[in-house]
């Protein structure tokens, strides 16, 4: 059986050329973050790239608590920041503005794909006393849909892991996560041009942000369970009073708004877009050997080059600061990297340390499932990966044309 949807021909003869140094194999080998084995901040290097050097271990073992503090605690602290910058009635403070946005979306987006993610995963905290456990996840989770207008613990639970972890929905017009994907005409078939059109498409409309605020706010306010609603409108009262008591319309905008629908929804759908196949391999859907082919790691570097190019080396740089970073920190964060290691074991502890986890079992989860892990190397390289597979799928069959038509759920990106 083809297991090679993502690992084709192509993909097994293609070199990566930097100054003179070839790299072959480069979706399922590591040579090119070895290249950099020599460089200082090591621990950095992983941490961004998502990929460790060989035998390389956590430094300290984080707990979760930790994960929870710096995402929602971090994201507070840059709502603070930012209407201080406001406050100051300085021009320059709005140069600060874009920095505020792109840790602000990010923050975000960590909250909901990966603290929320784990509180439905029930592994969030993992607190010994089971109430006091089920407790505290579920606060943590509620705090999350008030704060960033997502889906609540249960509502997420039956998208998540009762709908995008089934074999038989998994990336398929049944996947209440990848639903939204499909609506938009990401659908299998299409030319790799048409899928890069129709994502700038999106990105540069600002129908698409007004839609999904819409989505979200009307499943906070409206859809939700009756103590959550409430919550939700309790939240939206007091944002809209104490814009209104202080005159921070424009705070209100600038620092909630812009990160927490445009940042958000922006990064979604490119996050989105670039973590499975969506809609390929489907004569083998609801087989565990089709998890792997239609699933990805993302790392985030590039191959060092020679020690004698030093202009090649400031290119390096410059591109692991202003292409790189921005990808991890706004959009490839967490441990969504590794969202393909997630769907191999889903169960894992080890979600804090994904970047080892991933490597530590990468060969045992080939042998188990009886095909290869795969990887890209930057942000759109993985998107360029996504549609060249669904390019090379046929396009749905009326069946599943028909599942996509009779499935109303809706889901954030």
């Amino acid at each position: 059986m083809d297991n090679s949807f993502y690992l084709n021909q192509q993909d097994i003869e293609q070199q990566s050329c930097y100054e003179g140094r070839k790299y072959e194999n480069r979706h399922t080998t590591f040579n090119i973050r070895t290249s950099a084995g020599h460089l200082p901040l090591q621990r950095f290097l992983t941490w961004l790239s998502g990929c460790p050097l060989p035998g390389q271990i956590p430094a300290f073992k984080r707990p979760p608590i930790t994960q929870v503090a710096d995402t929602i605690g971090l994201f507070l602290v840059l709502m603070v920041v930012g209407v201080i910058l406001l406050e100051s009635a300085n021009p320059i403070a709005y140069i600060g503005l874009p920095l505020i946005w792109l840790l602000a979306t990010g923050r975000a987006r960590k909250s909901f794909i990966t603290i929320a993610h784990q509180v439905v995963h029930a592994q969030l905290l993992t607190v010994k006393k089971k109430r006091a456990r089920e407790f505290l996840n579920l606060a943590v989770g509620e705090l999350i849909g008030v704060l960033f207008w997502v889906p609540s613990p249960d509502k997420y639970f039956q998208s998540h892991v009762r709908s995008h972890h089934k074999l038989l929905e998994l990336a398929t017009p049944l996947d209440q996560d990848g639903i939204s994907i499909f609506r938009l005409g990401f659908l299998p078939g299409k030319s790799k041009r048409d899928y890069w059109l129709l994502l700038a498409k999106h990105l540069a409309n600002p129908l698409f942000y007004i839609k999904e605020t819409f989505i979200r706010m009307r499943l906070r306010l409206l859809s939700s369970g009756p103590l959550q609603r409430l919550a939700s409108w309790v939240f939206l009262v007091s944002l809209l009073g104490a814009a209104y008591t202080y005159n921070g319309w424009q705070a209100l905008m600038l620092v909630y708004c812009v990160p927490v629908f445009i940042g958000f929804s922006l990064s979604g759908l490119i996050q989105g877009l670039g973590e499975h196949g969506w809609g390929v391999k489907m004569d083998i859907v609801g087989k565990l050997a089709r998890v792997l082919p239609v699933s990805q790691g993302r790392f985030l570097f590039d191959a060092f080059p020679a020690p004698s190019n030093r202009i090649a080396q400031l290119k390096w740089w410059s591109r692991l600061i202003t292409y790189h970073l921005p990808a991890r920190i706004a959009i490839l964060n967490g441990d969504v990297q590794h969202h393909d290691w997630h769907h191999c074991d889903p169960r894992s502890l080890r979600w804090t340390e994904s970047v080892y986890a991933r490597a530590d079992s990468i060969e045992q989860s080939a042998e188990d499932r009886h095909c290869i892990a795969t990887h890209s190397w930057s942000l759109l390289e993985s998107l360029e990966r996504s549609f060249d597979a669904m390019s090379k799928a046929p396009p749905l069959t009326k069946h599943w044309k028909d599942q996509l038509d009779r499935n109303n759920e809706v889901h954030v990106i």
